[in-house]
C-alpha cells in the first residue's frame, strides 16, 4: 500500500516502481537491440576483412580502418 511521505511523495514497497518501469521499456530495448544493434556489430565484423562481397573474405583486423585513416583524399 502507498502512503504520502511529509515531503508530498507516495512511498510504497522499495524498488517496485522500478521493476514497472523496466518491464515496460524492455521490449523496447529488445527491439532496438535486434534491428540496430546487432547489425551495427555485424557491420563492424564484416569491416575487418578484406573482401569483395563474392569471394572468401580474409582477415585483415583493423588494417582497413589504417588505409582510410592514411589515404590523402580524407584528410
Amino acid at each position: 500500500m502507498t502512503t504520502l511521505s511529509r515531503r508530498g511523495r507516495r512511498t510504497g514497497p522499495p524498488g517496485e516502481p522500478r521493476r514497472i518501469a523496466y518491464a515496460y521499456i524492455a521490449p523496447a530495448f529488445v527491439i532496438y537491440g535486434v534491428f540496430v544493434l546487432v547489425p551495427l556489430l555485424h557491420a563492424v565484423y564484416l569491416s575487418m576483412f578484406d573482401w569483395n562481397g563474392i569471394t572468401q573474405g580474409t582477415w585483415v583486423g583493423l588494417a582497413n580502418y589504417a588505409q582510410v585513416l592514411q589515404d590523402p583524399l580524407i584528410q
